[in-house]
């Protein structure tokens, strides 16, 4: 299936989007809308025992793909003929069902040690500081993105992790985003190499979400979000999102909220006027970018719902006049190898 990718309306970290299951998980058009092709999400209020969902099944004639138990979800796959978005408004009509909704596609938004000097936006949040109260150690933060790989610096604590993009174990990045990320959270710190994290003491749960292109589905978070719980994780990282307020998604970030879970997102990289989901669901914490200067970058997006800013720099600008653009300077993967690269976003 051809795709546009100019005319995606998308979220972004300074990164990537996400999948789910081993099969061709192709984004479709329909007007600006991003979706998986063939694919729905459904709410069923009496959970799974097989009756309605049985009967939902002949009627619609579609296959089950999986379902997400805690909230009663149920990922389906339509036959090759019907349309996704008359499917889900013939759904919508049908007293058995809670919700439905396409499988939307969400992006990333993104993008003692010697380039510590570099790293302006330590110092703006006064990390060092910081971490003479706290390194985090004891935390276990879930980074849901690309993947997260851990070079010759390094994450200094990851934990084994899963890949919801193509349902295995392997959640390593080749993308570099999810490692960018990790690393701004993990990095190895005072180890006489490369750069500093902010919470070096913390453990990054990597879970994989989106693809080695930066795409997936709200089907992948929501189930990333589960597991995440489940694997004890007590902060959710999201740099990702999307125009469209996926119900599967926000009744996921609420179960984890409910379960004590801080989640937190980034508002997006569009120039809006409106943050992006999941960033904006009241159980999730909506963060946006400034300047080395401290005022807002021009691509965070703002407005209601907007909770905090940090730094996320401006590849357009050296305010500090060190010779290079005022980006957040992390190591990762680029083209393959291992970098030290400075990116921007409100990732």
């Amino acid at each position: 299936m051809n795709v546009t990718p100019a005319s995606l309306v998308l979220i972004s970290f300074t990164g990537s989007l996400i999948g789910c299951g081993a099969t061709d998980h192709s984004p479709i058009l329909i007007d600006v809308e991003a979706y998986i092709d063939n694919e729905v999400l459904i709410g069923v209020d009496d959970g799974f025992d097989g009756a309605r969902l049985l009967e939902l099944r002949t009627e619609f004639e579609f296959d089950t793909l999986g379902t997400i138990d805690e909230m009663g979800i149920a990922h389906i796959r339509l036959d090759g003929v019907a349309n996704v978005r008359n499917t889900v408004a013939s759904l919508m009509q049908d007293h058995r069902v809670r919700f439905a909704e396409p499988n939307y596609v969400y992006k990333s938004s993104g993008g003692g040690d010697p380039y510590r000097a570099y790293q302006w936006n330590m110092d703006q949040v006064r990390a060092e500081e910081a971490n003479r109260i706290t390194d985090g150690s004891g935390t276990i933060v879930a980074v849901l993105d690309t993947g997260v790989s851990s070079g010759p610096d390094g994450i200094a604590n990851l934990l084994g992790g899963w890949d919801f993009y193509e349902n295995h174990s392997d959640s390593s990045d080749n993308d570099g985003h999810g490692t960018f990320v990790a690393g701004t959270i993990a990095q190895n710190t005072g180890n006489g190499e490369g750069v500093a994290g902010m919470a070096p003491g913390a453990s990054i749960l990597p879970v994989k979400v989106m693809s080695d292109q930066g795409y997936g589905s709200s089907e992948a978070i929501a189930n990333g979000i589960v597991w995440s719980v489940q694997q004890g994780a007590d902060v959710i990282n999201m740099s990702l999102g999307s125009a469209y307020p996926s119900q599967t998604i926000q009744e996921a970030c609420d179960w984890a909220y409910n379960k004590g879970v801080v989640l937190v997102a980034a508002s997006g990289n569009e120039f809006s006027r409106e943050v992006n989901y999941p960033a904006a669901f009241d159980s999730v914490i909506a963060v946006g970018a400034t300047r080395l200067d401290g005022t807002r970058s021009g691509y965070s997006n703002t407005g209601r719902g907007l909770e905090l800013v940090a730094p996320g720099g401006d590849l357009s600008r050296d305010q500090d006049q060190d010779g290079y653009a005022d980006g957040v300077l992390q190591e990762t993967i680029e083209d393959g190898r291992w970098t030290y690269t400075f990116w921007e976003g409100t990732s």
